[in-house]
């Protein structure tokens, strides 16, 4: 299990604390990664993340993350509940979506997904399109300003009692790809940090290094009996849309993907009889009626056709 927080200030002694209970949590002896990826004068965050292994499947697991010494920077107990094992044929549910974003249009969303039981739905599966922090700058009196981190903290904060206790996975959509208003465009600082999907590689942390994936952009995972193979439609294909608005290009290049992905699947196929179920994520489907009229695929449906179909 993973743990992601963020501070305004550097946390020298980041740490994570567990137990069965509210009352029994024990400090954990783990790595804990720091990571900032934009300052300017009057701001900073730092991202922590931190993988806890050991845990019992199906179970309930108390927690706090922070400081040693510092209250400031030491948050509230929370709970989360761990995955089940291959074995576990029981019924279960899971949420699924994708175009999340933020503002009015999100409002009922919002309200529903953090009303959602922690003992009635096991994880939360969002494909694509996080925050809409790219798009900050079409909102009214947002034009001129830089408003990049501020949406995409205020979606975070708005999503903090569902991710802090249901895991919550994540896959890449084009809206993580950079920041492109004009207070970016205007400032090479601000285009060159925020370019490359750079925000969302650094506030969540996927299973991609146990998975033998790249950052949150291709990885995979099981729980009960389900794989899911999780993959970017954005990125490194023939006829991937990342740079569709940049030129020069500066999105993508992360790393052979097909081979990772073919591999991987070999890797489920191989066990099917304990993991029968294998799922395949992207942002973009496969199929749609939007990118086939007349029933011949083109533009982008054909391009990912093209390089995942086979595979």
């Amino acid at each position: 299990m993973t743990l992601s927080w963020s501070t305004y200030a550097q946390v020298q002694d980041s740490s994570v604390w567990i137990g069965n209970s509210e009352d029994s949590l024990k400090l954990v002896d783990t790595p804990v990664t720091q990571t900032s990826y934009y300052q300017d004068e009057t701001y900073n965050m730092f991202h922590h993340h931190a993988t806890v292994s050991g845990l019992a499947p199906r179970t309930k697991y108390f927690y706090k993350v922070g400081s040693k010494v510092n209250a400031t920077y030491t948050s509230d107990v929370y709970s989360f509940m761990t995955a089940r094992a291959a074995t576990d044929n029981s019924t279960f549910n899971m949420v699924i979506y994708g175009d999340f974003g933020a503002g009015n249009e999100s409002k009922d969303t919002l309200a529903y997904v953090n009303a959602l039981n922690p003992d009635e739905v096991d994880l939360i599966y969002h494909i694509g399109d996080i925050g809409y922090a790219d798009d900050a700058w079409l909102m009214p009196g947002q034009l001129d300003g830089f408003f990049y981190e501020k949406v995409y903290n205020g979606w975070m904060n708005s999503m903090a009692p569902v991710m802090g206790s249901i895991p919550y996975m994540v896959l890449v959509g084009n809206h993580e790809a950079e920041c492109h208003s004009p207070a970016c465009a205007e400032s090479a600082y601000k285009m060159n940090a925020l370019r490359n999907y750079t925000a969302y590689n650094s506030r969540f942390k996927m299973p991609s290094k146990e998975t033998g994936g790249t950052f949150n952009m291709w990885y995979s995972f099981e729980h009960g009996p389900i794989h899911f193979t999780s993959l970017s439609s954005e990125t490194d294909y023939i006829g991937e849309p990342s740079n569709e608005y940049a030129d020069p290009p500066r999105n993508g290049n992360f790393g052979d993907q097909l081979a990772w992905v073919e591999a991987d699947l070999k890797k489920a196929d191989a066990k099917r009889a304990n993991v029968p179920w294998i799922i395949v994520g992207l942002h973009r489907p496969l199929y749609d009626i939007y990118g086939c009229p007349n029933g011949v695929p083109e533009g982008h449906n054909a391009n990912i056709q093209a390089a995942f179909e086979d595979l």
